[in-house]
């Protein structure tokens, strides 16, 4: 049985995001009220598929997750509705079992992630402080390595600024995979310069 707590939270999300309109278009599909509504009406599997999969959650996490999880549902049932005719059970399983490799993949990606932060601030906090007039000099001496404007781009934008590559391209005209070499032939630069 559903707790009711649950399923008032489940309706709630439900009616704000089919509040908006009759489609939500996501990245890759297109999910329609009668995805959302078949969703909310599943909310005993998708309970119970966030439950097998994470035991012990908070709330603003288990919300994100019902959230993803009706997402997956309701773009599921929209692409496999000639299976939900046809067999029940099967599209009860596999949107079962996509759900549950949807949660282990966020989850292990926040798991992930959470670590790299530790261990980045751990590894900082070990690094001592440049001072203003340290901080100068290294921002000039990257600025007079890139020759090129490509190579000025990945200095000034991506290690200067922090833009990702994928911005710095968008805005350049230059594509992707080209930033990358011209950052890794820099990167060599570098380490040829602090060999000598």
């Amino acid at each position: 049985m559903m707790n009711t707590c649950y399923a008032n939270e489940a309706q709630a999300l439900g009616q704000s995001i089919i509040r908006g309109g009759n489609v939500l278009s996501t990245t890759s599909e297109t999910i329609t009220d009668a995805g959302f509504l078949a969703a909310l009406a599943a909310m005993p599997l998708i309970n119970g598929a966030i439950k097998h999969t994470t035991y012990r959650i908070g709330i603003a996490e288990r919300e994100d997750l019902v959230q993803d999880a009706i997402l997956t549902y309701a773009a599921f049932y929209d692409t496999h509705t000639e299976l939900w005719g046809a067999d029940p059970d099967a599209f009860r399983a596999q949107v079962y079992q996509k759900i549950r490799w949807l949660l282990l993949d966020k989850l292990r990606r926040e798991k992930w992630l959470t670590e790299r932060i530790e261990h980045d601030e751990a590894a900082l906090a070990n690094l001592p402080l440049a001072g203003d007039t340290e901080l100068a000099a290294i921002t000039q001496a990257l600025r007079s390595l890139a020759g090129t404007d490509r190579e000025r781009a990945v200095v000034e934008y991506h290690w200067l600024r922090g833009i990702p590559l994928a911005q710095v391209a968008a805005a350049t005209g230059v594509p992707v995979r080209s930033l990358r070499a011209v950052r890794t032939t820099l990167r060599t630069r570098l380490r040829r310069l602090e060999a000598i």
